[in-house]
């Protein structure tokens, strides 16, 4: 699992954080969350989390994810009840 979410977050990711901007050098990923706090390059994501890119969503408890430049990859580190589902049919 890890290493199918690190193959999905390495191709590139931005971030819509409930319509706002997002961190640097994350693109096409959409983050939900009952509280989201951005420190520096980290987005930190609280209750209920909700990850979606491309065909893939990411279900947790939490979540950090923490960009390592405008076109770096982003780690993603989720805790608590973790659930992946990708649609590899399109």
């Amino acid at each position: 699992m890890r290493t199918m979410l690190l193959a999905v977050v390495v191709l590139g990711c931005a971030s819509m954080v409930n319509g706002q901007g997002g961190i640097p050098g994350i693109q096409k990923v959409t983050v939900n969350a009952d509280t989201q706090t951005q420190v520096g390059r980290a987005l930190q994501a609280r209750g209920h989390v909700r990850i979606l890119h491309g065909t893939a969503e990411i279900t947790a408890d939490e979540a950090d994810l923490t960009s390592r430049g405008e076109s770096g990859p982003v780690q993603i580190q989720v805790r608590g009840n973790v659930n992946m589902q990708v649609d590899i049919s399109k």
